[in-house]
């Protein structure tokens, strides 16, 4: 067969035919004659080419060693587009790596990774503040408490108004932070992967510390701090999660924090400070059924119902709080399966997926 006439691409099938004659000409005789398409055909990496009616038999060797039929080429973009717009993960190509083979840590302007690079740099700035005020407010309400010998319930009543400066401020700070990354993740959407998720958790986060401001200014309400302050430590996790996804440099040393401030703040802490404002809403309850103060729940106090229980602000609060806590725990737990089932399917070898938490 002549290949001495022009070629042209079918972008129907993936198949070369000659302009003059509008025969199929197979890649081997394209190859063999050493035609200008040699280089090209070698770059796409045609393994084998039959007749445009055998689409079976059309199909192409990637550089991961994986075969694609030609014929689905346009469907699979389409589908890729749309795993990209779900997964928020993109799709990479050898255009995308520079010639010398070096990835640079920060990707294309215009991309979805470039907007969550931006997003990510800019957590990693307001981070560290928002975790030295939520430290110093930690302290001051821990002080009070130890200053006083740690009262418990009603005992708290007896001390004087903890100090509250640090606290308002932790908590104008967390709230003006959650509206603000909610504003920008709204306004640049692709800056995340899970935007349902975080919108839900900066508004649980971000009211909880708007009705708090002035709530746990009182000394028995004032130990509802230490919880809701230890929970948003968990900002030193998030900071190690920004800076093992956009940091190259001390990759073991950052990964190791991640990994240890992971199971004491998102599991240890999280949950041990929900099993307090369990203890807490109990507590709240007991208070409230307790008409005539005598400490003790009597037959008429017991056929209170739950509407004339929820009339009283302080069981109010605790249903919230607890409510802020399972969740919280609830998504932590889920986040830590997603992350160990990664890693365990890169040790076992099998298709390692990428970590979708936060």
């Amino acid at each position: 067969m002549s290949t001495s006439g022009k070629l042209t691409k079918a972008a129907s099938y993936g198949c070369f035919t000659n302009s003059e004659s509008g025969e199929g000409v197979p890649l081997s005789a394209v190859i063999d004659n050493q035609s200008p398409l040699t280089s090209l055909a070698e770059k796409v990496g045609f393994e084998r080419f039959q007749s445009p009616g055998d689409k079976e038999g059309i199909s192409e060797t990637y550089n991961d060693g994986n075969r694609r039929s030609i014929s689905c080429q346009h469907k699979e973009r389409f589908l890729q587009t749309v795993a990209r717009d779900i997964n928020w993960k993109a799709v990479k190509t050898e255009d995308s790596i520079p010639k010398d083979g070096k990835k640079s840590l920060k990707p294309e302007s215009g991309s979805d990774d470039n907007e969550r690079y931006i997003h990510d740099v800019a957590n990693m700035a307001v981070l560290p503040f928002l975790v030295f005020v939520t430290w110093n407010a930690l302290n001051e309400i821990q002080s009070w408490e130890a200053s006083h010998g740690f009262p418990e319930g009603l005992d708290r009543s007896n001390a004087p108004l903890p100090p509250s400066w640090w606290w308002h401020l932790a908590a104008v700070s967390f709230a003006i932070y959650m509206a603000s990354d909610a504003l920008w993740i709204f306004l640049r959407p692709r800056s995340v992967r899970s935007r349902a998720v975080i919108f839900c958790h900066h508004f649980v986060v971000g009211f909880g510390y708007c009705i708090s401001y002035f709530y746990l200014e009182n000394a028995i309400e004032s130990r509802y701090r230490p919880c809701i302050l230890g929970a948003s430590m968990v900002e030193v996790n998030t900071w190690f999660l920004l800076a093992r996804r956009n940091i190259s440099s001390m990759h073991m040393l950052i990964s190791t924090c991640f990994y240890v401030s992971w199971f004491y703040y998102r599991l240890y802490g999280n949950i041990s400070q929900t099993l307090y404002v369990w203890y807490y809403f109990k507590d709240s309850l007991f208070w409230s059924m307790d008409t005539n103060a005598d400490l003790q729940i009597s037959a008429p106090e017991w056929n209170v119902t739950w509407l004339a229980l929820l009339q009283h602000h302080q069981v109010l609060y605790a249903a919230y709080s607890l409510f802020t806590g399972a969740t919280m725990v609830s998504l932590n737990v889920k986040w830590t399966y997603d992350l160990m089932m990664v890693k365990w399917r890169k040790f076992s070898g099998s298709k390692v997926k990428a970590e979708k938490c936060l």
